[in-house]
This record gives structure tokens, sequence and C-alpha cells, in this order.
């Protein structure tokens, strides 16, 4: 399983879990409002609205968090031969984190040898130190792999 997979899981569960809180949080706030209850004492009656405005802000949370995902998924790309994954000269990279003052590097595929010494790789090697930090307040759930921690 990649970071991006788990991600994805972990992400899943929680909009199901908040939506599910959501969707009590509501019910509860319409039950309170019913004319029966009214002048009646029910403990902590008013922090379901709190509740309510909790779970919107962790599903933009969520949403932020598949946008970053999209932005940083890996995608193969011709890389020198020590970080060759695949055995044609290629490695899964983030799209979006690359040292773009060195785009001048692009070998033709099964070309890409070691880089002139001093030469900094024009590309960054999946997972990116985003989705690395994005993972790490997670790093306590299974199937979290030693390998994501930030570098």
């Amino acid at each position: 399983m990649t970071l991006v997979t788990w991600l994805l899981q972990e992400i899943d569960t929680a909009e199901a879990s908040t939506r599910e809180l959501l969707y009590w949080a509501q019910q509860t706030i319409l039950t309170l409002k019913d004319p029966k209850l009214l002048g009646k004492y029910i403990p902590g009656w008013h922090d379901w609205p709190k509740v309510e405005e909790a779970c919107h802000q962790r599903l933009a949370e969520l949403k932020s968090d598949r946008l970053i995902l999209a932005e940083h998924a890996p995608e193969w790309q011709t890389v020198e031969w020590p970080h060759d994954q695949n055995g044609r000269g290629e490695a899964q990279v983030c799209r979006r984190c690359q040292n773009a003052e060195h785009t001048d590097w692009n070998p033709a595929v099964g070309q890409a040898d070691v880089l002139p010494e001093g030469f900094v790789a024009p590309y960054v090697l999946a997972p990116c130190q985003t989705l690395r930090l994005l993972a790490s307040p997670l790093a306590g759930r299974p199937g979290y792999r030693t390998e994501w921690r930030p570098a």
C-alpha cells in the first residue's frame, strides 16, 4: 500500500465518521426545537450547534487534504539509475515538488545514467515531504509505516 492509498482510506474513514456525527448533531438540534421541550432542563443543549460547526470545519479540512493529495500525487518519470524503481530507469516522483531550476535534464527512457557531479536531480522521489507531513498526525493509526515519517 502506498502513502497516497493509505491517506485516502484514512480521509474516507474520517469523512464518514464526521458526516455521521453531523447527522446526529443536526437531528438533536431539530429535536431540541420541539415545543414540547420548551422550558425543560436539557444538559448540554447549547453545545450541539458547536458540534455542527466543528463537523463542517472538519469536512472542509478533509476536502483540502484531498486537494493536496491530488496536487502531490506521484507519477512515473525518467530518473537516474540509482533511483530506478521498475528496471526501465523510471521512478515514482512528485509532479509538484520538483527542483524547477534544474529542468534541463531530460534523457530518453533507459538512458538515465548517473547525474553529473554537483548537478541536482530535477525530481523529488515520492512520497514527497508535503505528503509525509500531511500523514504525520496520523502516525499512530494502523497501517502507517515508519518510512513515511517526514525527513
